[in-house]
């Protein structure tokens, strides 16, 4: 081989290479952006009035009958299937 072909080999290769690992770095950025975005609207979501008064009113005796009722709700859910017909 010719040293100028070694030359253009040599430099494509680390070109091939750095914009691969450009383009590792930004999928790798945009994902933790959707991440965060993510926690952040849940965290604003948590911050909402009406969510403490929800949170608040499930630690009331009354939520806690309710919470009750739909686990039991769920569970026999759980045990059937097309629209309410047993197994």
């Amino acid at each position: 081989m010719q040293i100028k072909t070694k030359v253009f080999l040599g430099i494509s290769l680390m070109a091939l290479l750095a914009v691969g690992q450009v383009s590792f770095a930004a999928e790798t950025d945009k994902d933790q952006t959707t991440t965060t975005n993510g926690m952040t609207n849940m965290m604003k979501m948590m911050d909402n009035h009406g969510m403490t008064k929800m949170m608040d009113a499930m630690n009331s005796p009354e939520g806690q009958e309710m919470m009750k009722s739909c686990s039991k709700f769920m569970e026999s859910y759980n045990g059937t299937e097309n629209g309410g017909t047993t197994k």
